[in-house]
């Protein structure tokens, strides 16, 4: 793939993030958990990963997608477990009802079995010299002491907040990579 000379990049997480705590219990309450499982998911034909995805949060991808609309030169690289198995097609099959973000999805980080997700990002900014600038949006906090100044550190009960977009937001207009 052919990137531009000089990138913005949003590492993106989504358990924790475009989903939490608070929108699996507010979808799984909403359904009748019998009903689904007796007749709509036998009839279902897409992907279980592609399923959740119904379930993520509608704040959350609010807040995620005026984020891409306030920075429109915003790229997405997937750090999400999510992408173990997943190609970046499948990624953004399993991320279409949020247009505004599966438009940006240009990549996914590697996966390092004995290192952290902080490695595996910097990993991938170490073969990507354009980026200009990055933000990491996740909801663990196993990131590298150079990458916390680009760090937005989402709640797991709640996950992508207005103002963890308010966050995200100021360190991108900051310009440059930090630490």
């Amino acid at each position: 793939m052919r990137y531009k000379e000089t990138m913005k990049v949003l590492f993106l997480d989504f358990d924790g993030v475009l989903n939490s705590h608070q929108s699996c219990t507010f979808w799984h309450n909403k359904r009748d958990q019998s009903k689904w499982e007796n007749e709509m998911y036998s009839s279902w034909q897409g992907t279980l990963f592609e399923y959740l995805a119904h379930e993520f949060c509608p704040i959350a991808l609010s807040n995620m997608e005026e984020l891409m609309r306030r920075v429109p030169d915003l790229q997405v690289v997937v750090s999400s477990t999510w992408r173990l198995g997943n190609s970046v097609e499948d990624l953004k099959k399993i991320l279409a009802p949020a247009k505004l973000i599966t438009e940006r999805i240009i990549d996914k980080t590697p996966a390092f079995r004995d290192l952290d997700r902080g490695h595996e990002i910097q990993d991938w900014l170490d073969k990507h010299p354009e980026v200009t600038n990055y933000v990491i949006v996740d909801d663990d906090r196993d990131m590298l002491k150079s990458q916390q100044d680009n760090f937005v550190n989402t709640s797991e009960l709640h996950g992508f907040q207005h103002s963890d977009m308010l966050h995200a937001l100021r360190i991108l207009r900051a310009g440059g990579i930090q630490g």
